[in-house]
Order: structure tokens, then C-alpha cells, then sequence
């Protein structure tokens, strides 16, 4: 299962580093979950599989309006919300491997943009709308960055490397591509290149896995997954690869999505006894772990619907 095999290990993670709490103080924040001061909350992209297999789902910051997008026999997941939030990229297992598809963010008009024996994966979009990064296993043995059109067009390779990149994300000003990349899963490193795939070079060198990057919207700080102090957590640093730091003490975290202003970070959390991975905000110095939702399903990889956010603001609420 390639599409889960990107990142099914770290789904495994997620749900089995769980930190007992029974002898801890509460992480900040547990025991409430976060609310927004809007009219419309902004809406939240995942994936779940409390259907029985998995599927796309949004749901608004508050926790209201859960929405299932795909019900399919086969497996979608890793949602992306385009920049001016009305479409959303992921990927899908329903013609035979995995492929890259697009849909309005209501779940209509299910598209299909690539086709290809060997399977396509990791899609998300450049700023300006007009491009998308993904994965493919299409040239080789390894995985290696593409870019295409926003209607699947213009497919052209960026990586050429003898180890695998996998995780692409663009940065804010689309000049620059974070990738998870190596040829051990267990060791690889995040690494930064130029948008045409030049200048592709390590930013971490930790004894431990490191993947799953992503910029903050003002591209000073980078985030990602590593293990390196055992169970999976998410980590910072300085856009150049210097000032290391863990966000959050206890539990386990993954998949940090930045909300457009930099005000809060989502992610898939897990800081109770019920192994539960779902839907967690922070602040961006990982203080105040707060639940989106009381899920007794996994959510996975979640993506801020930019369009929704403007003027939002948070608070919390007990459970």
C-alpha cells in the first residue's frame, strides 16, 4: 500500500507512542478543545478511517459541520486545500494504484490527474495555485519529485537522486521545496532545494528519522516529524537548519499544518489513554495543546482551508 506506505508508518506511530498521562500533569490545554471566534470557523481538511476504510472528511475549527467528501471502496487520503480554498488534492488507490486527484472542497467533481503504472502520491500546491508538487515511483526503484499543472498537465521530474524523496512542500514564496528524503526510512533527513529541484541539500543530521516538513507563512521557521527522543513528536527549527527544538512535551504529534496568519499550528495528536490520534491546535511555540474534536477515530494529515480563515481568532472551551 504505497500511498499509506509514504506515510502509514507514521499513522502507526502516532496511535502507539502515546505517553501515559496518568502519573503527568495535563499538557497544557487538555481537556479543552479549541473554538473560533467566527461566524464560520474555518474548515479543516483529514483523513479517517472510522468509515471502515479511508476517506477524505472536513470539519470546522469548532468541532461542528463534519463533512464526509469521498466514500469509496478503496482508500483516499492526504488532503490538500489549494491556496484560494476551493479545491483540494489527494490521493487514491481507485484505479488499481495510487494516483493524484482533485475535487471541489464540497467532494464534487472528483477528478483524476495522473495516470501512471507506478504509483503517485504526497501532492500538495505551490502559493500561486498554478502548480502542484507530488511524488512518483514512475522512473525508478526510488521516489522522486515531480511538478504538473493544476489539471494534471506538464508532468515534469525535479529530483534525480539515488535515494528516496518523498513529502515535497513548497515554500511561501514558491522558491524553494522542503522534501523528507533518504534511502532508509528510519534515517531520513529533511532536506531544501531550489523550485526547479537544484542546489537539493540536507538541513538536518539527526540519528533518527526526521520527515513531513513544512514552512511556517512567513518562511522563517520550518517544522517536522522525528523521533528522535523516542516516540514520534513534531520539531522546529530556524529556516537554515539552526535553532533545533522540540513543540510540546508529552504525547505524540505529527502532519503540523500552519494556519495562514502563523497563529496556530495543526496537527494530529495523541495525549490520552485512549490511543486516540486526532485533530489538535498549538501555538507555534507548542504550548497549548488543544483538541479540535472528541473523535474516537484517528484523523490524519489535516490542511486549513485558507478562504475560511481570514479574521478568525481562538478560545477554548471545556469538553
Amino acid at each position: 500500500m504505497k500511498s499509506l506506505g509514504s506515510f502509514a508508518p507514521l499513522m502507526a506511530t502516532v496511535v502507539l507512542t502515546v505517553v501515559s498521562t496518568a502519573c503527568q500533569k495535563p499538557v497544557d490545554g487538555e481537556g479543552q478543545h479549541a473554538v473560533a471566534d467566527t461566524k464560520a470557523a474555518p474548515r479543516i481538511a483529514y483523513f479517517s478511517e472510522e468509515g471502515g476504510n479511508a476517506d477524505i472528511y472536513t470539519i470546522r475549527l469548532d468541532g461542528t459541520d463534519k463533512r464526509r467528501l469521498t466514500s469509496h471502496p478503496a482508500e483516499d487520503s492526504y488532503p490538500s486545500f489549494s491556496p484560494d480554498g476551493k479545491t483540494l488534492l489527494f490521493e487514491s488507490d481507485r484505479s488499481g494504484n495510487f494516483e493524484i486527484f482533485r475535487m471541489h472542497a464540497d467532494g464534487s467533481e472528483q477528478i483524476q490527474l495522473t495516470n501512471n503504472e507506478a504509483d503517485d502520491l504526497s501532492a500538495s500546491w505551490a502559493p500561486d495555485g498554478r502548480t502542484i508538487v507530488f511524488v512518483s515511483f514512475r522512473d525508478g526503484e526510488t521516489s522522486e519529485v515531480y511538478q504538473m499543472d493544476a489539471d494534471g498537465s506538464n508532468q515534469v521530474r525535479l529530483t534525480h537522486n539515488d535515494f528516496d524523496d518523498e513529502a515535497p512542500h513548497v515554500s511561501p514564496d514558491g522558491k524553494h521545496i522542503l522534501t523528507e528524503s533518504g534511502r532508509i526510512r528510519e534515517k531520513r533527513q529533511i532536506y531544501a532545494m531550489n523550485a526547479d529541484g537544484s542546489d537539493h541539500r540536507p538541513l538536518t543530521d539527526i540519528a533518527a528519522y526526521c520527515g513531513y516538513p513544512t514552512w511556517s507563512p512567513d518562511a522563517a521557521t520550518i517544522t517536522f516529524d522525528s523521533d528522535q527522543e523516542g516516540g514520534l513528536a513534531i520539531f522546529a527549527m530556524d529556516a537554515d537548519g539552526t535553532n533545533l527544538r522540540r513543540l510540546g512535551i508529552r504525547g505524540s504529534a505529527s502532519f503540523a499544518n500552519w494556519a495562514p496568519d502563523g497563529g496556530k499550528i495543526l496537527f494530529t495528536g495523541s495525549i490520552d489513554k485512549a490511543n486516540r490520534a486526532i485533530l489538535h491546535t498549538m501555538e507555534p511555540d507548542g504550548s497549548n495543546w488543544q483538541a479540535v474534536t472528541g473523535a474516537t477515530a484517528d484523523e490524519i494529515a489535516p490542511s486549513w482551508n485558507p478562504a475560511d480563515f481570514s479574521g478568525t481568532t481562538l478560545r477554548t472551551k471545556s469538553r
